[in-house]
This record gives structure tokens, sequence and C-alpha cells, in this order.
């Protein structure tokens, strides 16, 4: 328990730094803080933990960048995107996106099943795939320490 406050601590400071990073880059408290809640998922995805606060501000603020820079045709660095930006936009406005979550009771029989200990930072260890279907959702948990999957139903009553 005091293992897991002081990480949690840590990150925040770590993260806390990378705000810091960010204002200093020109970035208003507001915007720091909205770009970094938006990107800093998909750069720990990419780099973990393995950046300083300053190399961190700086993949986000690239990140940021090139999700805001106008796509020109002439320019063969230039990946079109706009109808995929399109959909989501609308997705997320009628309100079409999927929202998946484990209970409890699912949540203890994943626990029951792997007690393997995490090995990165984050303390992170399942991947968790969900398949919607007329019947229900069919849960995938795949242990990323010791790759074994566990195939479970939502509807465990």
């Amino acid at each position: 328990m005091k293992d897991e406050k002081s990480k949690k601590q840590i990150y925040k400071q770590y993260f806390m730094g990378v705000i810091e990073e960010l204002k200093r880059m020109g970035y208003s408290e507001a915007d720091a803080e909205m770009i970094f809640n938006r990107y800093s998922d998909d750069i720990i995805d990419i780099w973990g933990f393995y950046l300083n606060t300053y190399d961190f501000a700086k993949e986000i603020d690239e990140l940021h960048r090139a999700v805001q820079r106008e796509f020109d045709p002439n320019n063969p660095d230039h990946i079109y995107i706009g109808h995929l930006r399109e959909r989501i936009r609308k997705n997320e406005i009628m309100g079409n996106s999927l929202t998946f979550t484990i209970n409890e009771e699912i949540m203890k029989r994943i626990n029951q099943w792997d007690q393997c200990k995490a090995v990165d930072v984050s303390g992170a260890k399942f991947a968790f795939t969900f398949i919607p279907s007329s019947l229900g959702t069919y849960i995938i948990v795949r242990c990323d320490v010791c790759e074994r999957e566990l195939h479970i139903s939502d509807d465990l009553e």
C-alpha cells in the first residue's frame, strides 16, 4: 500500500514536470493540461516512462502540432486523415462510441485467475479485448507477463 502511494506521488510529480515544460514552450496552463491529458497516454504507450520531462513535453508538442497541421497534398510526408478525423468527431457528437466496463465480479475472477506481478512502472499487466454481440459481450483478458488468456462472458450472474 505504501509503495502504491509513493508510486502515485512519483507519477504525479513527473506529470506536473511535463506540464511545466509545456508551459515553458509557450502553452497556457489550461492548454498545457489539455494537450497533456489528450496525448500523454499515446506517448506513454510508445516511450513508457523513459523520457525526461522535457523530452516527454517535446513529444506531446510535436504530436499536437502534427494533429493541428493542415494537410498539404504537395508534401510527400503528409498523409491525409481528414475523413477519419471527421468520422471521429461525428461519433463523439452523436454519442456513437462504445464504452466497455468490467464489474467487480469479473475483476475478482481475473485477479483469482492471474497472480503475476507487473513488470513495468505503471503497474499495468492486462490487455482487454471486448467483443460485443447480440448475446452479450465476450471478454478476453491477456496477461502481458505470462501471456496466458482468460475468456469470459459478461453474463456471469
